[in-house]
């Protein structure tokens, strides 16, 4: 990493444990391409294959399905990760104000975003930002 992380505490000091994890974007993205890798770093094995295969499996599609999320159909979750369910088996991490770590596998494409959407919600911004990182890798398969 290049720069010093954190994690954002409540008033007793406890850490929030599904979010408020704070690191620069240079950082995240490398966070991401060591997930693609399947933890692997230069050929080593840095954290640990089997939580690897975890987060690279998705989620029940049949139970998200019923899930207030109607806008992402055919996705899952699972492990804090979103799976969308397409062709190139993408999957990201997701902050509530868009926040994004975007991996998608067939691309070999990691993509980040900070954000501050003033609506605590991706849905506000989903439908514009999904779309769009899904043609950043089309665009990238392209020109291999």
């Amino acid at each position: 990493m290049e720069q010093s992380a954190y994690y954002s505490v409540d008033a007793y000091g406890v850490v929030f444990a599904g979010g408020g994890f704070n690191a620069g974007l240079r950082d995240m993205a490398r966070l991401g391409e060591l997930i693609r890798n399947q933890g692997k770093w230069h050929g080593k094995q840095v954290l640990p294959a089997k939580a690897m295969q975890d987060i690279a499996e998705e989620g029940n599609k049949e139970a998200f399905a019923r899930s207030p999320y109607t806008a992402l159909k055919g996705w899952s979750y699972r492990d804090m990760w979103w799976h969308t369910g397409n062709e190139h088996g993408a999957f990201t991490a997701r902050g509530v104000h868009g926040q994004t770590i975007y991996i998608d596998p067939k691309a070999e494409m990691v993509l980040v975003r900070f954000a501050s959407h003033p609506v605590a919600a991706n849905g506000a911004n989903d439908p514009t930002s999904l779309p769009a990182y899904h043609a950043v890798a089309e665009y990238l398969l392209k020109k291999q």
